[in-house]
């Protein structure tokens, strides 16, 4: 009985051998087969292209570069797919004149090479030949531009056949994945202005030049373009909002205001003016003495988070002598002499019940008219001719407290 037993139990575990070969016959060989693999060197990196076979999804392509046999001192560069198959990458900090080797691996595994299994090239002895690029910090930055600049130094550079800036949000920025703006050489160096960039976003940039030795980049920089939520400095007084309240952008009109009042509204009217009552008024009047609005009463300050208020008549004075007032097409661009820094002005106008008006500059001001308690003071811009034939521009004086106008906040500090 007990020798009965101890062959039924080999018979099983022979079984389970069995079984585990059968099904380890059935796994497949994860096999990549590297093939079609170019070099294009320059004196410092060189671009590697390469095809890959594969029978699954591949998890990512890695080229290894080394000086010497065992790669010790290997630099690795992830491959981008150009198309289904074909990847490319750059690898840099090379050194000039020297003989490198190269080795792919694809997800955890060496790859095999078709053909001949030693890949080598030699990086460019540099004489002279190869530019110095040098990227610059960027300029000008708003909220969505940047002028990026770039410099050149050498003595017998070749033909350039091609210069401009890679930018991405990402650094170890790579001329085969991230955005290209293309530029025209103008001496010894060269520049670009980017438009319809993100508002509060860092950006990476590199220069880089293709010339007729190869592929030349510069040194990497980033910048961060402003935030539209908090305040600019212009170098006056006080600092600016850049949008206005209940905007979600520098070139929307935002909500309309009655004056003192917190809230936007469909209809503007003296009879749904907050402080309305049988033609006086229940606050800002000849009694109470107050001629500019108070914190419980003002749009930014209770909309807004921090320290923002509206701005008073003294504060708009002094934007519009101490800036460059430019008309667009719908707005206006307001650049501080003091810093050359910029904020943008909806043509919002304004809305009443009798009807409104629209593509015109209408802003409030925290001041109460004292000459006539039933208006306060307001930004209106325009444009006349004087008897000299100037262009100037004027700002209205006083509109009724009823009517609903845009706010733009200044910060209290």
């Amino acid at each position: 009985m007990k020798r009965s037993i101890a062959y039924m139990m080999v018979g099983v575990f022979l079984s389970f051998v069995l079984i585990a070969c059968e099904r380890e016959e059935d796994i497949p060989t994860t096999k990549f087969d590297v093939y079609n693999v170019t070099v294009e060197p320059s004196y410092n990196l060189a671009t590697i292209t390469c095809s890959v076979s594969s029978s699954i999804t591949l998890e990512e392509v890695r080229a290894y570069v080394a000086k010497s046999p065992d790669f010790a001192d290997a630099v690795s560069v992830l491959m981008v797919e150009l198309e289904k198959g074909k990847y490319a990458g750059i690898v840099e900090g090379l050194e000039q004149a020297s003989i490198y080797r190269i080795r792919f691996q694809v997800g955890n595994e060496w790859s095999s090479l078709q053909g001949d299994e030693q890949i080598e090239f030699q990086t460019i002895e540099r004489d002279k030949v190869m530019p110095v690029v040098v990227t610059l910090p960027a300029k000008d930055v708003t909220y969505t531009s940047a002028v990026l600049g770039c410099t050149m130094t050498h003595e017998q550079a070749d033909k350039i056949l091609e210069c401009g800036f890679i930018y991405g949000n990402d650094p170890g920025l790579s001329i085969l994945k991230d955005m290209i703006k293309v530029c025209k050489q103008s001496g010894d160096g060269f520049s670009a202005s980017m438009a319809n960039l993100r508002h509060s976003t860092t950006y990476y940039v590199r220069a880089y030049l293709i010339t007729e030795v190869g592929l030349v980049y510069g040194n990497e920089i980033c910048f961060s373009t402003d935030n539209i939520f908090e305040p600019l400095d212009l170098g006056l007084s006080v600092k600016w909002g850049q949008v206005n309240v209940g905007a979600g952008s520098p070139l929307s009109c935002g909500s309309y205001f009655a004056w003192g009042e917190t809230k936007p509204k469909e209809e503007y009217s003296w009879e749904t003016y907050k402080f309305s009552i049988n033609e006086t008024f229940s606050k800002y009047n000849s009694e109470d003495g107050l001629v500019v609005i108070e914190a419980v009463d003002d749009a930014a300050t209770i909309n807004l988070d921090g320290n923002w208020r509206i701005p008073t008549r003294e504060e708009w004075q002094e934007l519009i002598d101490s800036c460059v007032w430019t008309s667009y097409n719908g707005y206006y661009k307001v650049t501080s002499k003091v810093n050359n820094r910029s904020i943008f002005l909806y043509e919002g106008g304004y809305r009443k019940s009798t009807g409104g008006l629209i593509n015109a500059l209408f802003y409030w001001s925290s001041s109460l008219c004292e000459e006539n308690m039933s208006s306060a003071y307001g930004l209106y811009m325009s444009w006349w001719h004087n008897p000299d034939n100037v262009l100037e521009m004027v700002v209205g004086t006083s509109y009724e407290r009823y009517i609903g106008m845009p706010v733009r906040p200044v910060w209290n500090e």
